[in-house]
């Protein structure tokens, strides 16, 4: 076992020498500040399902250990604990939470069973939100195989897990740069988010859905002209669109996507905190796109793809671009 921690040093945990760690910060309500937040799992891609965007963190094959700061606990912890629940899609609980106190902390837990996305169940889940005697709240995920939970992790791991206080106008309102990352924004400066250091980019407006003219926009791709060109190609864009188009109506009217493509069924209107979206899935020829109408917290409205192979999407690549896209008037 080895202590790790976030980002901030403000979470720390025990973990399995050789378990991979992700201490960035983390959306906290509507997005609007990000929280400490800190992930370790033998295969973080494969652990814990996150809400930032479809396809990041989700297959539930992975055991796991998820711990994040949140706002005070306005509420009952049981309400709070069913509320985070909430979020946990393809996941039921077991039972009702269950409060708890000691002199160590407070708060209440509730037992998750999670379905793959071949039907079958996957190792049970806890759910936590608790205080720690620091008076810092949080919320905390464990998942452990039975023989892990034989040799005492579970509660070797948990009776580990530190969160410091700190006040809360001290942290970031911006995700931190992924490593390996770098932030890129267009030639407005209107749009910025992160990309793999050594894709292309390209800043230059782009034409506008309605009414003539251009708008802004920024594309990055291993490969910009094969991104644009192709159904298979891997890459992002992003292109503001005007203020008073719908975004249910902008969806709709730019759904297309060429070559030979399956359609996936496509997502009703979802708001996960960081961008309000309406998106569709593509497959093409050992490819993944997820296009997408956004709106931004201030309500900046945009058309973002993003494009994907399997070792783009193993690699959860496009979801790091998607928790850094920011808009901005």
């Amino acid at each position: 076992m080895t202590i790790v921690t976030d980002e901030s040093g403000r979470i720390s945990m025990l973990a399995p020498v050789g378990w991979q760690v992700d201490g960035r910060p983390r959306p906290q309500g509507d997005g609007s500040a990000y929280m400490p937040s800190l992930i370790v799992s033998p295969d973080i891609n494969e652990f814990v399902y996150s809400n930032e965007f479809d396809g990041a963190y989700g297959t539930f094959e992975s055991s796991g250990v998820s711990v994040r700061v949140i706002d005070t606990v306005e509420e009952d912890y049981s309400q709070r604990v069913e509320r985070e629940a909430e979020g946990w899609r393809g996941c039921e609980k077991t039972d009702i939470p269950t409060q708890y106190a000691d002199e160590h902390f407070r708060g209440a837990t509730v037992d998750l069973t999670c379905t793959r996305w071949d039907d079958t169940t996957a190792d049970d889940t806890t759910l936590w939100v608790f205080r720690r005697p620091e008076l810092v709240e949080a919320v905390a995920v464990l998942r452990f195989s039975e023989d892990e939970s034989s040799q005492g992790l579970p509660s070797t791991v948990w009776d580990s897990i530190g969160v410091a206080a700190q006040a809360y106008d001290h942290m970031t309102s911006e995700l931190g740069t992924p490593g390996s990352f770098v932030s890129i924004s267009d030639d407005s400066g209107q749009i910025s988010f992160a990309v793999p250091a050594d894709w292309d980019v390209d800043g230059a407006p782009g034409a506008a859905s309605d009414g003539g003219g251009s708008a802004p926009a920024l594309v990055a791709a291993p490969d910009i002209d094969a991104f644009l060109s192709t159904a298979t190609a891997p890459g992002v864009s992003v292109e503001l669109r005007p203020d008073s188009m719908a975004i249910d109506y902008l969806a709709a009217s730019e759904s297309g996507q060429t070559g030979d493509c399956e359609v996936g069924e496509p997502t009703p209107s979802y708001d996960d905190g960081h961008l309000l979206n309406v998106s569709a899935e593509y497959f093409c020829e050992g490819s993944r796109t997820v296009q997408a109408a956004v709106m931004s917290p201030n309500d900046v409205k945009a058309k973002v793809v993003i494009r994907g192979t399997a070792e783009v999407w193993d690699a959860d690549i496009p979801s790091q671009i998607w928790a850094t896209i920011t808009l901005t008037d």
